[in-house]
């Protein structure tokens, strides 16, 4: 998961910014997203090139808005160079608005811009801001490492949106069970919610769960048992799949837990959980070897199978807050 200082990046004209461009960037900054827009961004003594260029590399999505004043100004095509060069090389969303202009007018300037789907400034300020916002969570999802589906449950008599592996689709007779519930969005998408480890809280239900599936399962693995062979002695470490560099230093909060090796063989009943460990971080969700997070999903669905109409969905909660 790319960690990005700015959600949306706005290249304008300044003939722009009164009566559209300003309107759009308190709209979207009041719903909770995160803009780099000039009057917002710049401070004195900032150069203009190098700001632009920073926040235009350090963006979720590119919004360009295109009017015949950006058409007139030599250096838009900088901007715009810039962010569709982001857009083709590392997959970034570049949305263009059309501001009082027609796919004629766009294609005489920049050809390659008339295929892409752009959002018409005509149906007006909430619909474009509800559709930047919507193609922003679609960016931020495309960057997960593990499938996650949010689902809108009622908690302790408040509405939440939870994080689960499970699809709508896949469905349980009585609702989510508590294990296949990762954990809560702090403020939620319909009050400006992001997907970030900072807006995350754990359940500890399912922290619980997956460490326990762990301890039970860890000694059948093929994985771990071929591990314990060449290392004989010690602890065995089981790493997360998501930390950057596994031979190097890993951060606490991507090792799993351990257990006792001896002669080879991983010691029953030794597993031991490290409670530093985290289900997301800025690196993504947590991700086990194929053969435990096989484990996790089919425990998942066989307590999802035995929960009753009348069981109580339990999600606690490391929140400070609550």
């Amino acid at each position: 998961m790319r960690r990005t200082r700015w959600d949306v990046f706005i290249s304008h004209a300044y003939e722009d910014k009164e009566g559209f461009v300003r309107d759009l960037a308190e709209e979207l900054r009041r719903g909770g997203v995160r803009v780099w827009y000039d009057e917002f961004t710049l401070t004195a003594g900032d150069s203009l090139r190098e700001s632009i260029d920073r926040g235009i590399a350090d963006a979720h999505i590119g919004v360009v808005v295109l009017s015949q004043n950006f058409f007139r100004k030599n250096w838009a095509r900088h901007e715009l160079n810039g962010i569709f060069s982001l857009s083709v090389n590392e997959d970034r969303r570049l949305i263009p608005i059309w501001l009082d202009v027609t796919a004629k007018d766009v294609g005489s300037y920049s050809p390659m811009l008339v295929d892409r789907v752009a959002i018409l400034a005509s149906k007006g300020l909430s619909a474009v801001k509800d559709e930047i916002r919507s193609a922003l969570w679609q960016e931020k999802f495309s960057q997960l490492n593990r499938e996650i589906n949010i689902f809108r449950v009622v908690i302790n008599d408040k509405m939440r949106d939870v994080l689960s592996p499970a699809q709508a689709s896949e469905g349980f007779e009585h609702g989510l069970p508590t294990e296949a519930i990762f954990g809560v969005l702090r403020e939620p998408i319909a009050k400006a919610g992001d997907l970030t480890p900072g807006n995350f809280l754990e359940n500890r239900f399912f922290a619980d769960f997956l460490h326990e599936v762990i301890a039970r399962k860890i000694y059948q693995s093929p994985r771990a048992r071929k591990q314990a062979r060449d290392q004989q002695e010690g602890y065995l470490y089981l790493i997360d799949g998501r930390t950057q560099d596994p031979q190097g230093e890993v951060p606490p909060e991507d090792i799993i837990g351990a257990v006792e090796l001896s002669n080879g063989e991983m010691v029953p009943g030794s597993y031991q959980r490290n409670y530093q460990h985290r289900l997301f971080t800025w690196s993504g969700f947590f991700v086990l070897p194929d053969d435990l997070e096989h484990a996790m999903v089919s425990e998942i669905f066989r307590t999802g199978s035995q929960k009753g109409e009348d069981d109580e969905l339990r999600v606690s909660l490391d929140d400070p807050f609550e």
